[in-house]
Formats: structure tokens, C-alpha cells, sequence
């Protein structure tokens, strides 16, 4: 794992456990990849996370989409001008219901 992978690992097993204490409702979490995975490298992690768990924060459910279609908590959103994940300058934000 780089430096890189564990910082984020640490990140998200801190947030999980947060989570779990204080009883929020998104909870993400990692899995990371099996040693001699055909499909990626011994060093590398794969990070799943719950899908209505804001990518940024991970404390708060997605509930706004931009334009490109990347969805993100109210909070985060509302601090992005573009979109952390495609660059593409926000113009746009819809509401999102569950």
C-alpha cells in the first residue's frame, strides 16, 4: 500500500467508527485488494463506499447532483465552484430525493 492508500484507509476506518458511535445513518467503508489480484496491483486499494455517503466528508448523505452527474452532500456542494471529480465548473445543482 502507498502512503497515500493508508492515509485514506486511516480516514475511513476513523470515519466508519465515528459513525457507528454516534449514530449516523451513512457509514462507508474499505475493502482493501487481495494480495495477487489479477485486476490490480499488490499496492493498491480499492475503497468502496456506501453509495448515498458523500464522497468528500463521508459524514453525510448525497443528496445534490451537478450538472455532470457527480453527487455530493449540501454542504460539500455548496463550498465547490467545480466538480472535484471531473474538473467541469459547476453551473448547476439539483436536489436529490431518496
Amino acid at each position: 500500500m502507498t502512503v497515500f492508500a493508508v492515509k485514506v484507509a486511516f480516514r475511513l476506518v476513523f470515519r466508519q467508527l465515528w459513525n457507528e458511535l454516534s449514530g449516523k445513518s451513512c457509514t462507508c467503508i474499505m475493502n482493501s485488494v487481495g494480495i495477487g489480484s489479477k485486476a490490480d496491483h499488490e499496492d493498491e486499494a480499492l475503497f468502496v463506499g456506501d453509495d448515498r455517503c458523500c464522497p468528500i466528508c463521508y459524514d453525510r448523505n448525497r443528496s445534490i447532483a451537478f450538472q455532470c452527474g457527480h453527487t455530493f452532500c449540501s454542504q460539500c456542494s455548496d463550498q465547490l465552484t467545480d466538480c472535484p471529480n471531473c474538473r467541469v465548473k459547476v453551473t448547476q445543482r439539483l436536489r436529490l430525493f431518496s
